[in-house]
């Protein structure tokens, strides 16, 4: 029941760029709260990263420099099936190596993919509250309430193609404090994987 919609790579120019973060902002606001989740692209933070799209605009994702896989969002409209799916095996083919993702369904389903959870960090609400604004925020608790009363971690996962382990809400990943410790928990099994190579 998953659809793999052709993916084009976008070229760097401010036209793309700005297109991209255009469409993915359309896409993200169709979702309602839910796309509040997911961060959109800025192309103010780096230059370096490849952004990719659905011939239509409707869904599309980023990967930064440092390999992360952010910016998933299809439009609610956009019918594809399965569009999580699509990503995870895209991305890991153009170089997606991490990736973090609140602890409901996305967790479980990345780990299928080989996506290890390393860290994770309590849902803080107040900073959701000032980056969302109060009215999405009581969405996005409501829409997960079913995960841990709607403050679900954020979970830091890692690619590691060797990875079985199994992963359920509330399972996988170190507790950490704040997001420099949890990127500290990346990198360092980043590293690991990469001697191993």
């Amino acid at each position: 029941g998953v659809e793999m919609p052709v993916l084009y790579q976008l070229n760097k120019s401010p036209k793309d760029i700005s297109a991209f973060v255009r469409v993915m902002k359309e896409a993200q606001e169709s979702r309602g709260a839910l796309g509040r989740s997911v961060d959109i692209y800025d192309p103010k933070e780096d230059k370096g990263y490849k952004l990719f799209t659905t011939e239509d605009g409707s869904a599309g994702f980023a990967i930064s420099p440092s390999g992360e896989l952010s910016s998933a969002v299809s439009s609610k409209a956009s019918g594809i099936k399965g569009f999580a799916d699509s990503v995870i095996a895209a991305g890991v083919a153009n170089g997606a190596r991490w990736l973090n993702a609140f602890d409901t369904v996305l967790p479980q389903k990345y780990s299928r993919f080989g996506f290890k959870p390393v860290a994770r960090i309590k849902f803080d609400e107040g900073f959701a509250r000032s980056e969302w604004g109060d009215a999405a925020v009581d969405e996005f608790m409501a829409a997960t309430k079913g995960y841990q009363n709607g403050n679900p971690d954020l979970v830091f996962m890692v690619y590691d193609p060797t990875f079985t382990g199994v992963v359920g809400n509330n399972v996988g990943g170190r507790m950490v404090d704040s997001w420099d410790k949890a990127m500290a928990k990346v990198d360092k099994e980043l590293e690991r994987l990469s001697k191993k190579r």
